[in-house]
């Protein structure tokens, strides 16, 4: 147990992350006509930090609540570039009498997408914002929670790399590697082992 990088809250858990380095290059393979870009994912370090539930949940509750500033700053901007929108036989007058019942229907859908968004993530995910702002980290390194209750909700199941992946931008086959880590239950021990390998993968350029 140890203090809370946020609050100080004593007693608070502290949990194993990896940090990853994230590089990216784009080749052009003789005879092939798209390019390829190669991925590169490289463990850093491993470490332990500790952040309270409490502080987790309040991030993740301004997450959700950020929507719906966005949602309403956003919504407007969007109904005045419309008018400048080139259509033919466009009746703007009619439209702009119509906003009253266009807009706050817009707007509940753009803000229930924004909800979409955040409601599924897990709360302990948050704790990897304010590690990284506690860390300072550059945005090419990517911190992983080396937790399942940080990366998937369901109670019963193995930790997949597929619930990596779709929690972090982790694309090779580290994802497979972390996955098993979790399952295993090897600790800190498993996890240091992979400090300093890199995982390579491929993907047409776009």
């Amino acid at each position: 147990m140890s203090r809370c990088i946020q609050c100080g809250r004593e007693d608070t858990e502290d949990r194993l992350y990896a940090c990853v380095r994230t590089e990216s290059e784009i080749v052009a393979k003789p005879g092939e006509k798209h390019r390829t870009r190669v991925l590169r994912e490289t463990v850093t370090e491993v470490f332990r930090e500790a952040v309270c539930t409490d502080c987790a949940r309040k991030k993740k509750l301004r997450a959700v609540l950020m929507t719906l500033p966005i949602t309403l700053l956003s919504v407007p901007v969007m109904a005045v570039l419309s008018l400048f929108s080139v259509r033919p036989n466009r009746n703007i007058r009619s439209e702009i009498s119509d906003f009253p019942i266009t807009l706050p229907i817009v707007a509940v859908i753009f803000w229930a997408c924004g909800l979409s968004v955040y409601l599924p993530i897990p709360r302990d995910m948050f704790m990897t914002d304010i590690i990284r702002k506690h860390r300072s980290l550059v945005p090419d390194l990517i911190l992983v929670p080396l937790d399942r209750r940080a990366l998937t909700r369901r109670k019963d199941g193995p930790v997949k790399a597929s619930d990596i992946r779709r929690r972090r931008p982790v694309k090779t086959e580290l994802a497979e590697k972390l996955a098993s880590l979790i399952e295993e239950n090897t600790g800190e021990a498993g996890a240091q082992a992979l400090v300093g390998q890199t995982f390579t993968a491929e993907e047409l350029a776009r």
